[in-house]
């Protein structure tokens, strides 16, 4: 009898280490679980931080670019003749080309020439007459092999008039054919967009360049 119950102690001892080390090692693994999720989360949150970082930077280099061209102003010009002058293939608002700019004083008038990427001429132009207060646009239609006027009235920010190739007036015909609303929406998106460049790039607005 002695022995059977020695036996049955020794059984329920062992068991009762069996649960003990089963239990041991359960919490071996979840603490090895809760620390191998943190380190994942400790790299994802360093890995936001550093893209975070990155962002900032390369908006403050995007500013700092902005200010330093804003800085260098109407220095980039050249004086000829009294008549500034200055070639921007780098920033134009344009897609695939650059600006010749010529500021005449004397005749208050800025002459934006469309130019590729190489600073060749194109025969598309904008003039900013501050005399008029009004801009002309000179705009190719390759498909049409020919080109049109169109005079842009800034107090009024709508076209005034559009003349063909040989200076005859088709503001009426152009109305008439449906095409007037669309070179209108047009012409008042590359204005601003001039006015803003312009701004932007050398810290003054067009017509307080020619005063």
């Amino acid at each position: 009898m002695k022995k059977k119950i020695l036996a049955i102690a020794v059984l329920a001892a062992v068991m009762s280490m069996t649960a003990c080390s089963s239990n041991q090692s359960s919490t071996t693994t979840d603490s090895e679980t809760t620390t191998q999720a943190e380190s994942v989360q400790a790299e994802e949150t360093q890995a936001e931080d550093t893209e975070a970082a990155d962002e900032t930077e390369a908006e403050t280099e995007a500013e700092a670019e902005t200010e330093a061209a804003s800085a260098a102003g109407t220095d980039v010009f050249t004086d000829e003749n009294g008549v500034l002058t200055y070639l921007d293939t780098a920033n134009a608002p344009f897609e695939g080309a650059g600006l010749k700019i010529t500021v005449d004083k004397a005749a208050k008038t800025v002459n934006f020439v469309k130019t590729d990427l190489e600073g060749v001429e194109t025969v598309e132009y904008y003039t900013f007459d501050f005399n008029s207060n009004t801009v002309e646009e000179y705009y190719f239609v390759s498909m049409m092999g020919t080109g049109f006027y169109y005079t842009f009235d800034l107090a009024a920010n709508e076209i005034v008039k559009v003349e063909d190739s040989d200076r005859n007036d088709t503001t009426q015909s152009t109305k008439d054919n449906g095409r007037y609303d669309s070179a209108n929406d047009r012409m008042k998106g590359d204005v601003e967009a001039l006015q803003n460049y312009f701004t932007e790039n050398y810290g003054v607005s067009i017509e307080d360049m020619v005063k």
